[in-house]
């Protein structure tokens, strides 16, 4: 039996839908003249861009957020039940898995990793006790060999705290698939606009077009 902690996040810096896709590129293509739905397209820039990094797992244009966790992963013995009583801490009921996953990638970086004892102090753990996993899809701090985590008693919520970037980099760096699946996510919420229940997935074209980005949960 695996106890795997549920990351919680939150954004540090703004970032603008501007900043992936600007009101001109999709004006173009959506064949549309003048401003005159200039806002109306900006929000669906910025809604459809929140549901292809939700559908992907990632972020696109480079910002900053704090991660946070209860506790570091562990994993129950096999033998760890057994008949009678037997002197030990419990600790030693489990084995730590050597790495906590991120939330979302890609990740370019960490500024800090920081455990939070029962008094709120503020523990920093040692950049080389650890490294930063980006190459499998699925982005993670792992312990380097002889190392383990920190012994420190947590608090009970949000006791290890992580603040890392993420993202593809500049709007240039985002490839355009992606932006051509956002284009095609706001031409079909633009055609579709006013509608009681409009489409709340993205095209299946979109979707298409995502697909080789997607980071998969294991």
């Amino acid at each position: 039996m695996e106890w795997i902690p549920a990351p919680r996040a939150t954004m540090e810096n703004d970032v603008t839908p501007s900043a992936v896709l600007d009101y001109t590129e999709v004006q173009t293509y959506l064949r549309l003249d003048g401003t005159d739905d200039q806002t109306l397209v900006e929000n669906l820039i910025s809604a459809v861009t929140d549901k292809v990094e939700n559908f992907i797992g990632k972020k696109l244009i480079t910002q900053v957020w704090s991660v946070y966790y209860d506790f570091f992963p562990r994993k129950l013995k096999e033998d760890a039940w057994w008949d009678g009583s037997r002197d030990g801490a419990i600790s030693e009921l489990y084995y730590p898995i050597q790495f906590l996953r991120l939330p979302f990638g890609p990740c370019q970086s960490l500024y800090f990793f920081n455990t939070y004892d029962s008094t709120d102090g503020t523990v920093l753990f040692d950049a080389s006790s650890y490294t930063l996993d980006n190459i499998s899809g699925n982005p993670k701090v792992a312990l380097r060999n002889g190392f383990s985590w920190p012994t420190t008693m947590l608090r009970p919520l949000n006791g290890i705290h992580i603040k890392a970037t993420f993202g593809y980099g500049t709007k240039s760096q985002v490839p355009n698939q992606i932006k051509e699946a956002i284009k095609i996510g706001v031409a079909n919420l633009y055609e579709h606009r006013g509608d009681i229940e409009p489409e709340s997935s993205l095209p299946n074209t979109a979707q298409m077009l995502l697909q080789s980005f997607k980071r998969w949960k294991v």
